[in-house]
């Protein structure tokens, strides 16, 4: 699992549409900030899944103010490990 944030100008239903639409899509939370709208986003970890979230953001000539991925905390990992426990 790899999560993302992105700070964008603005964030709408096209734009949300489109992220869900990622191969791999987890979850996308959004938060609005002084500088614009935050977006974390979680997908599976791929090339293809980063791909797909770069032109989700850009399609419609978004300004994407910042982008930089997240470190997982140790209770992501926990609940990555549980989660697969349980489905076994």
């Amino acid at each position: 699992m790899r999560r993302f944030d992105v700070t964008l100008d603005h964030v709408d239903e096209e734009l949300l549409a489109r992220t869900r639409a990622i191969r791999d899509f987890e979850n996308v939370a959004v938060v609005s900030q002084a500088d614009g709208v935050k977006m974390t986003v979680t997908v599976q970890a791929s090339d293809s899944s980063l791909e797909d979230l770069m032109r989700a953001l850009t399609a419609n000539g978004q300004v994407l103010r910042d982008f930089r991925p997240v470190e997982s905390d140790p209770v992501d990992v926990f609940n990555r490990v549980v989660r697969v426990a349980v489905d076994d």
